[in-house]
């Protein structure tokens, strides 16, 4: 007797799987029994069996996946919830992933909406719910129905699973593959899912700004905070209410010093009224809100994932000294690309380590007090656990995390959100950088509206002006995204070998590549292509007499994809320099002698009179200052070659214009 064996979620050890579940072939299907094992703690205590009517997967999920991990088959009506279980529990143990590792958790919650969309259609038709699969005229009806893309994805990857496992082993009936077909076609009549926005260099500034300056304040009394909070912690009544100490059992003598005299005595009076913090309960909302701060400074100083980033860990932030220049590394795990945990690094900069460190330490007491292991604790663990306001227990695999589920846990209800009002400005580079997005029909756009921060913004945002600097004209921003755009361009652009740490097909790292072409060829076409002032320099001058025409204007503004492909192809090149830019595809050997004058004999150059002005002025600012020390030194006659070099060339090029 041949049987097959099934394992679902086969990345778990020992006694935290779930039961096998095991079929004898060529026999009719048979669906496991109601004390199957659906889930098990790390403990091997059953979590789910079978016959619940709600499964609990949270041993299961994987570092980063956040909200429920519970399949709640109770809110379906009687007659289709036996069907619904055992649909979810094909797919569960019996599809196949690609990897070893089975569907993630979050993968299979997913399908749940389709399936109650089925569920509700099978009532409304009296059909049972798995036969609508092998119902063409139902399953049309039930395709027609459906008017947004995801829960359609859901449906073509649960008939594709049910057609590859067979109606042999599923006991379920799948019409032809047409229906995938009708899918298909659905979906390309939809409107393409929108990328997410670069957001504009005011708004991105204000708001590193901002949060930047929220941190640095709880930075500032961090060492107080953390003394307050384990006193907190280990003393029952310390700060607590009358009403509090009263209800465990204190008499009036006995009352231990209320919150305001407890915040006085360790110095956070001042940094608890700013913030409005006057009781236990306002103090964890608090905390919530700077973990999030510290949260959304690691997406814009790193790129991750939202998912990434709550699967760090404490201790994640490593510094590496090299040619004694100091680097900043990442170090965490992903399951976004694998299904199953994997070393994963993304490179930073020291902007990012007060946040790191302030996060810690209250990871460090949180994870302390709900028995998380030191080398286990998150480093965005949920503040639930210290139970100044909710009640959580640690359940003994992953720790709650803290990801803002609600507006009122978010860092934005201290900033000023006036600053983050879409402005004129803001609205041009949208188009800029999106010509071809209907901008004006979106609301969420419009100019007065306040702009909406998502984790993936902040991940595009970067790599787009990481690649591309001339895009950045706000010196502002210049500074704040200096160092990590230093070490993003030496990491994750110019290594010839790229690191096995960050070498993922989802990586930021491949997305500032890929971003790249699609960035260059809008600084090309807005600051040189579609410049207001005349081009100097070689190149300048071509693009001037050949390129400049209304035809090729209306190629390249009309068909912007075609800029991009010579960008992606090598065909084009662009990068700013002071004078500027230069469109060589090949690597510059005048750079090393950081010689300014070079790119005015280069055939690649490109020379803005406006900017070529400001290095007049500034090489003459310099002149001035080296005269003054010594007109004999070898720094004032070169510097004065620069500069001679430089007005030479403008006033050859004036008189060239005049007699033209």
């Amino acid at each position: 007797m041949k049987t097959i064996s099934y394992k679902a979620f086969s990345w778990t050890e020992g006694k935290t799987a779930p039961d096998d579940y095991i079929t004898v072939l060529n026999e009719p299907v048979k669906r496991p029994s109601p004390d199957f094992v659906v889930s098990r703690d790390v403990s091997g205590n059953v979590v789910s069996k079978y016959c619940d009517d709600i499964w609990d997967l949270s041993p299961y999920r994987l570092a980063g996946d956040t909200g429920s991990v519970t399949l709640y088959f109770n809110k379906m009506s009687s007659c289709s919830i036996c069907d619904a279980k055992w649909l979810m529990f094909i797919l569960m143990f019996m599809a196949d992933s690609g990897r070893a590792t089975g569907l993630r958790v979050s993968t299979i919650l997913g399908y749940m909406k389709p399936v109650k969309r089925l569920e509700k259609y099978s009532i409304e038709n009296k059909i049972g719910l798995l036969d609508i699969f092998g119902n063409k005229d139902h399953l049309t009806f039930f395709i027609r129905g459906i008017n947004f893309r995801s829960p359609l994805h859901g449906l073509a990857s649960i008939i594709l699973h049910l057609q590859t496992i067979g109606n042999r082993r599923t006991g379920i009936k799948v019409v032809g593959g047409d229906s995938i077909q009708k899918i298909r076609k659905k979906l390309s009549l939809m409107d393409e899912d929108k990328q997410y926005p670069v957001i504009p260099p005011r708004i991105y500034s204000e708001v590193v700004t901002q949060i930047n300056q929220f941190i640095e304040t709880v930075y500032s009394q961090k060492l107080n905070l953390e003394v307050f909070l384990s006193n907190v912690i280990r003393d029952k009544q310390f700060a607590r209410s009358a009403s509090q100490q009263h209800a465990l059992g204190f008499k009036v003598a006995e009352y231990a010093e209320f919150f305001e005299a407890a915040t006085r005595r360790f110095g956070l009076s001042e940094l608890f009224y700013l913030f409005n913090v006057n009781n236990l309960p306002k103090l964890s909302v608090f905390l919530t809100r700077v973990i999030h701060a510290c949260r959304l400074m690691v997406h814009i100083y790193t790129g991750m994932r939202k998912s990434e980033a709550l699967s760090l860990k404490v201790g994640c932030l490593k510094e590496d000294i090299s040619f004694g220049s100091v680097s900043f590394r990442i170090y965490g795990e992903t399951s976004k690309l694998v299904g199953q945990k994997k070393a994963v690094s993304w490179v930073t900069s020291k902007e990012v380590k007060k946040a790191v460190e302030l996060t810690e330490t209250l990871a460090q007491i949180i994870g302390k007090y709900a028995g998380v292991a030191a080398n286990e604790t998150p480093l965005f663990i949920s503040t639930g656990y210290l139970m100044f306001s909710t009640s959580l227990r640690f359940k003994g695999k992953w720790g709650a995390l803290s990801c803002d589920t609600s507006a009122n846990q978010e860092v934005f209800q201290y900033l000023d959100l006036t600053k983050f009002k879409i402005e004129k400005e803001d609205f041009e580079h949208l188009e800029k950088v999106d010509s071809f997005r209907a901008w004006a029909s979106e609301d969420a756009f419009q100019i007065g509206a306040t702009w909406r921060f998502t984790s993936h913004q902040y991940r595009r945002s970067l790599a787009f002006y990481v690649s591309q600097s001339a895009l950045v004209s706000l010196p502002s921003l210049k500074r704040q995204l200096k160092h990590i755009s230093r070490e993003m361009t030496i990491y994750y652009c110019q290594a010839t070998e790229t690191s096995e740490l960050f070498n993922k097909d989802q990586h930021i790292s491949r997305l500032v590549r890929e971003v790249k072409p699609e960035a260059d060829a809008t600084a090309y076409l807005h600051d040189i292509f579609l410049a207001d002032e005349p081009l100097w320099g070689a190149h300048g001058r071509f693009i001037e007499n050949h390129n400049k025409s209304e035809e090729n204007v209306k190629i390249y503004t009309e068909k912007r994809d075609e800029l991009v492909r010579q960008f992606r192809k090598g065909e084009l090149a662009y990068k700013a320099t002071p004078l500027g830019a230069c469109t060589t595809i090949e690597p510059c050997d005048k750079k090393a002698a950081r010689e300014i004058v070079a790119c005015i004999s280069c055939d690649k150059a490109i020379i803005k009179p406006s900017k070529l002005d400001r290095v007049i002025e500034r090489q003459s600012m310099l002149v001035e200052e080296f005269k003054v020390l010594d007109e004999h030194s070898v720094e004032y006659r070169t510097e004065f070659a620069e500069l001679t070099a430089l007005m030479k060339f403008k006033n050859r090029v004036i008189l060239k214009d005049t007699h033209i």
